[in-house]
């Protein structure tokens, strides 16, 4: 029991839980142990029971059915329904023989496989007395199948009776089954019944010890608050347990000790502080005074800083200025050059070209002058060809003329002369095409002849303009590359002299420059120090104010903690 007092508060919840936990797992598995009883009982009643009765009753009704059948068949002596008979026959022992294989599956005990084995024994003997009926009445001997008859009947009484103690058999089961499953079912409500009662009290006893055991100890630690917030230090908790409400006593007593204690030194050190800030604040006042002073002559030197500061900058933008101008004019110098080199280079490839040009435009005026004077000379030949169609026209009149007498001579000669006149007129014409002929020939050469001589009159005329304007282009062209390059080499000595110029330049203003950025920046530096200097006597001033201030405050703090420590009993 003292185990238990000094345990844990969240011990003793968790442990009061588990115990009605396990109450309810308890009543939880022995339901569900008696629910598993009812159910294999009643899954019992149903395969076992049930079915076995279907499968039973089903049997014992075929089994009568086809009886009467055969008491008619026999009895009636009517051989049209033996077909018939035959027939049912064959399909009640088809059945009868599936219902006895889906009986004899079921889970049957000795006794109910000893009466199935009794009847199948008593089930051959009967189909042979009724295969024997059948027998009989197809031979048409009704009077022997009587007696076989009532012998099969005989049988089936015994088959029935068996059967009627399977069916007895399996209805006094089902009652078991369902007397077991009454017997359990009441078992299981009263065992739940008392479960539920005794975990009810237990947990209500569980929860009314532990709500009291910390009710008791927390009321205590309560009256303790309501003293601590008046003010009383005087008063402690009385707990002696080790949960957490013993730990949240011992740690409040310990936290009642160290107040008293540092209220006490506070009592002390409150006079103390109340006449030391009134020494701190005459002193703050006069301090505060000479740094009024020191801020006077230091806001003078932050001035002259940044007065210079402000001339160095000016200065060295000025510089900045010439150095960006002086860096053009260097870059202009090297685009100039740049430019000229380009320009000699295309003079160059001018007075190459234009050299080039020269010869080979001799080249071709002498070889034009050559071909045109061959030209010329070989168009003589038009002139001979004028002549011989002349001399082609003087032919063919003559030869017209020949003709024109022989056609003549052969009209004189009568009929000899006809073969002749017709020979003089063929050549007759002939000449007169001969004659047209020449005459085109010579219309012909006529045009050729004007055109010869246009063509030579071009080509001189071409001869003469390239001597008179295309040599001299070319040959001025060749001295205009020439002065080209002169005027780039000279240009490009000026350049590389600006060039160089603008460089030295260049490296003297860095040099200026760099030197007005050192003063630049010591004069930054000067009234960076100096603003620095301002800010911090600033702050001085303002923090010795503040001090002065605060010592002030801290002397009514003083007075105010002396009375509050006042306040408190110890």
């Amino acid at each position: 029991m003292k185990l238990l007092k000094n345990s844990k508060i969240s011990y003793k919840l968790i442990l009061s839980f588990i115990l009605v936990s396990l109450f309810i797992v308890g009543v939880g598995l022995i339901g569900m142990q008696n629910m598993k009883k009812i159910s294999n009982n009643a899954t019992s009643m149903y395969e076992d029971s049930l079915q076995s009765l279907d499968a039973l009753n089903t049997i014992k009704g075929n089994s009568l059915q086809l009886q009467t059948q055969f008491y008619l068949l026999v009895y009636s002596k009517d051989s049209s329904k033996l077909a018939e008979t035959k027939d049912l026959m064959d399909r009640l022992k088809t059945q009868n023989n599936t219902l006895l294989d889906k009986f004899g599956k079921l889970n049957l005990d000795s006794n109910e496989k000893k009466l199935l084995n009794d009847y199948n024994n008593t089930l051959a003997q009967y189909r042979d007395a009724r295969d024997k009926v059948v027998k009989l009445v197809e031979g048409g001997k009704y009077d022997e199948a009587v007696p076989a008859l009532t012998e099969s009947a005989k049988i089936r009484a015994s088959m029935s009776d068996t059967l009627d103690k399977l069916i007895q058999y399996n209805v006094s089961q089902a009652s078991d089954a369902n007397t077991s499953n009454i017997n359990v079912s009441n078992k299981s409500n009263v065992l739940i019944v008392v479960s539920t009662i005794v975990g009810f009290l237990f947990a209500l006893v569980c929860g009314i010890s532990v709500s009291t055991n910390i009710s008791k100890r927390l009321k205590k630690v309560e009256s303790f608050a309501h003293a601590l917030g008046d003010g009383d230090l005087s008063k402690s908790i009385e707990i002696t347990s080790n949960d957490e409400i013993g730990s949240l006593a011992n740690s409040l007593n310990n936290a009642v000790q160290n107040t008293k204690y540092l209220i006490s030194e506070l009592s002390s050190s409150a006079q103390n502080i109340s006449s030391s800030s009134e020494e701190l604040s005459a002193t703050m006042q006069e301090l505060s005074s000479k740094m009024l002073t020191v801020n006077e002559s230091t806001m003078d030197i932050a001035k002259g800083a940044q007065d210079l500061s402000a001339t160095t900058e000016e200065i060295n933008a000025s510089s900045e200025q010439i150095g960006d101008t002086t860096y053009s004019l260097a870059d202009k110098a090297k685009e100039a050059l740049n430019s000229v080199k380009a320009i000699e280079i295309r003079a160059l490839n001018i007075k190459e070209k234009a050299s080039k040009a020269i010869t080979e435009g001799n080249e071709i005026y002498k070889k034009q002058e050559t071909d045109i004077n061959n030209a010329i000379k070989e168009s003589k030949v038009v002139n001979e060809i004028k002549e011989l169609a002349s001399s082609i026209g003087d032919i063919a009149e003559q030869t017209n003329l020949l003709a024109l007498n022989a056609a003549i001579e052969a009209a004189r000669a009568g009929e000899t002369g006809k073969g002749f006149a017709v020979v003089a007129d063929e050549v007759r014409k002939l000449a007169e095409e001969s004659a047209e002929s020449v005459k085109n020939i010579q219309e012909m050469v006529t045009k050729i002849d004007i055109a010869v001589n246009n063509l030579s009159s071009s080509g001189q005329s071409m001869l003469q303009f390239m001597t008179d304007y295309v040599q001299p282009t070319y040959e001025l062209l060749m001295d205009t590359g020439k002065q080209y390059e002169l005027d780039a080499e000279f240009i490009a000595s000026i350049s590389e002299q600006i060039a160089s110029g603008s460089k030295s330049m260049s490296e003297t203003i860095e040099q200026v420059t760099s030197a007005i950025e050192t003063v630049a920046a010591t004069a930054e530096e000067s009234a960076a120090g100096s603003d620095e200097i301002m800010n911090s006597i600033s702050e001085t001033t303002f923090a010795i104010e503040e001090v002065s201030k605060a010592a002030q405050s801290q002397a009514m703090l003083a007075e105010n903690l002396n009375k509050m420590t006042s306040r408190f009993k110890l």
